[in-house]
């Protein structure tokens, strides 16, 4: 995998494996912490056009409402679904988790979160271990 993608994103399962049937189902939730864009990926075992996958924000992990300037893209097979939202302002919204509405019976095997625009980027080993080399010749205690 590209080394600069595997520091600045960061993938998550909110759900996996629900059982075919016809009543909303709500992922987990996760924490924007140190990011500032997630994307919702849903993936549902049939499609239908009354499968509607929604975002829910938080501010607290508790009370979650539907984001409405989320924008849902589809893809060819109608079965998997891309929740974006870049920028998100985390004076609003600080958990997002997915919630997938089924009028059609139909299972829900997995629910991802891909959190991206990092807030801050890792130090390498290398880059630390030259820095606290420095700061210590210089006289300077970390």
């Amino acid at each position: 995998m590209n080394a600069a993608l595997t520091e600045t994103v960061k993938v998550e399962v909110l759900s996996q494996a629900v059982t075919t049937g016809t009543t909303d189902h709500d992922s987990s939730a996760s924490t924007l912490d140190g990011y500032d864009s997630i994307a919702l990926v849903v993936v549902t075992g049939s499609a239908a056009s009354d499968i509607i996958p929604k975002a829910l924000g938080s501010t607290d992990n508790s009370t979650f409402a539907v984001i409405t300037s989320s924008a849902v893209t589809v893809d060819g097979t109608g079965k998997v679904y891309i929740i974006d939202m870049p920028n998100v302002d985390p004076n609003k919204v600080r958990y997002v988790k997915a919630r997938v509405v089924r009028t059609t019976t139909t299972t829900v095997p997995i629910i991802l979160a891909i959190k991206y625009n990092a807030r801050s980027l890792p130090c390498s080993s290398a880059v630390a271990g030259t820095l606290l080399v420095n700061l210590l010749l210089a006289g300077t205690t970390p």
